[in-house]
């Protein structure tokens, strides 16, 4: 079973990220799914994409 889910994708360094829709397998045995709620992204690590 495969869910879809939106993530930021980088497809090459320097490049801008993208907002896409994406296919996430469902955890396997002894692994789990968090749902973050909130987040606080820095400066430095949204420019990363472009190191």
């Amino acid at each position: 079973i495969v869910i879809r889910r939106r993530a930021a994708i980088f497809w090459k360094p320097g490049a801008s990220f993208s907002i896409e829709e994406i296919e996430v397998a469902l955890p396997k045995a002894k692994e789990v799914r968090i749902k973050e709620k909130k987040s606080q992204h820095f400066h430095t690590k949204i420019q990363s994409g472009s190191l």
